[in-house]
């Protein structure tokens, strides 16, 4: 069963961009179209080449790995490994740390997707060199067996910041070029917020340190005319102090893969659509340890893969309230464990759905004030123990993690002022809550408070 969900989602994260494509190359041929799709420079495809350079950077990644991880098995691939990659029936889930899945992984697939689009290939056919990239990854790049969780996260989710990093990348470009300054045809807006944030976790003294905050929003949501995957996204991404070395702290993308506009008038604006949410949260390491039991190293959470239907209504002009629905099924996502008892890796593999609720008033150019909330319900698939036992009721963690549900809530309030133009004052908070109903253990909950504030700096 577990193949065939990640199946049915490799086929729909996949084809949706291929359909798309068409209408896409389509659109160019129309002069008034062209005017309105990204700011892509078009180049000549070269399939073959960018073939070969996915191969020559896997192969080169696997020789930095031999010399840099030399004392990590998993970095000496043999030819024996290979071939047990090759005929072994079953896929497994590896025991990395939820930063290593959830987050360098789809970075690493990432890369895989910006080579291909380097070399003239659409969004669909860029995915499926993602595909191909991450496969050939796993098969022949470790001494270990191919894991189902690295194919889903490094290929769903290197499509997804591959794609939106292309775009901001040719629109950042466009705006700070001192060859050719021009604006990107599509709208784009980016900024850097730097300052200071406290976090509390769950029975964890407060911790204060800096961080930085880099966001950018593409499009607009509500163009009838750009309708197509990407034509519209919100990226974030945040980094820390005072983690050693986990310094990323949160990346958020929300992206549009189709849309339909329901009403466009001058104040009121109301669009429907197919849309992905790409999730990563790891704030500040857990330290408390009392009674026997083993608290999580971080308070973690993170989806991939999270598509479905919403709706997003705009009211006014000057004064301006917005709001965004989204409910989505997903693919997959993690979710920190707390676990009385026994070992424990610190999170937990699930798929299952969530719902998502955007609201923000902007007052002109000055105020905005908004609030993101969400919540998931994830089911925690049965997973394999190192010996390749299935489950059985003890008190040992699985590789994938510990077998129940986890109920998510997230809600982050945000209030910026804006004295310039180019620059504002900005306050945020975040709450996260995760209630876990184990198969085996006793139910627990586990949370984390978050606050930040300082000042950012907006280009666009």
């Amino acid at each position: 069963m577990r193949y065939f969900v990640v199946g049915v989602w490799l086929i729909i994260m996949t084809a949706m961009p291929v359909f798309a494509t068409a209408d896409e190359t389509q659109m160019q041929e129309d002069s008034l179209a062209e005017e309105h799709t990204d700011t892509i420079i078009r180049v000549k495809k070269h399939p073959w080449l960018a073939g070969m350079e996915i191969v020559g950077f896997n192969a080169a990644l696997v020789g930095y790995n031999r010399i840099a991880n030399k004392d990590e098995a998993w970095s000496h691939v043999t030819m024996r490994q290979i071939k047990h990659n090759l005929t072994h029936r079953y896929w497994t889930w590896d025991q990395d740390d939820n930063g290593v899945n959830a987050f360098r992984h789809p970075v690493h697939g990432s890369l895989f997707y910006l080579i291909a689009r380097a070399n003239g290939m659409s969004i669909g056919e860029s995915s499926l060199y993602t595909l191909g990239g991450t496969w050939m990854w796993e098969m022949f790049c470790e001494a270990e067996e191919p894991s189902i969780n690295d194919m889903v996260y490094t290929s769903v989710g290197g499509i997804t910041i591959g794609e939106t990093l292309w775009r901001s990348g040719k629109c950042l470009i466009d705006l700070v070029s001192k060859k050719k300054r021009r604006k990107p045809s599509a709208p784009f807006t980016m900024s850097l917020a730097v300052g200071f944030r406290s976090f509390k976790g769950h029975g964890t003294q407060a911790l204060r340190d800096a961080f930085v905050t880099w966001e950018a929003t593409y499009g607009d949501m509500f163009d009838e005319r750009k309708r197509g995957p990407f034509d519209y996204f919100d990226i974030s991404g945040t980094i820390v102090t005072g983690q050693k070395k986990r310094i990323v702290s949160q990346t958020r993308i929300d992206h549009q893969l189709w849309s339909l506009p329901v009403t466009d008038g001058s104040r009121k604006k109301v669009v429907a659509g197919i849309y992905n949410h790409f999730d990563f949260i790891r704030v500040t390491p857990l330290e408390r340890s009392e009674k026997g039991s083993k608290v999580p190293d971080s308070y973690c959470y993170s989806e991939v893969g999270a598509i479905g239907p919403g709706i997003a209504y705009r009211l006014g002009e000057h004064t301006c309230w917005e709001q965004q629905l989204y409910v989505n099924g997903i693919m997959m996502g993690a979710v920190p464990e707390y676990i009385y008892h026994g070992e424990s890796r610190g999170y937990s593999f699930g798929s299952g759905y969530g719902a998502r609720l955007y609201s923000s008033l902007r007052v002109g150019d000055w105020l905005r004030v908004g609030v993101r909330a969400q919540c998931s319900h994830l089911f925690t698939w049965d997973g394999f123990y190192a010996d390749g036992k299935s489950r059985t009721k003890n008190w040992d963690s699985s590789i994938q993690g510990e077998t129940g549900n986890a109920l998510t809530a997230i809600v982050a309030p945000t209030v910026e002022l804006r004295p310039m133009r180019h620059f504002a004052l900005q306050g945020s908070g975040q709450f996260m809550h995760t209630h876990l109903n184990y198969k085996y253990h006793p139910h627990t909950s586990t949370h984390a408070w978050e606050w930040q504030g300082g000042g950012k700096w907006i280009i666009q």
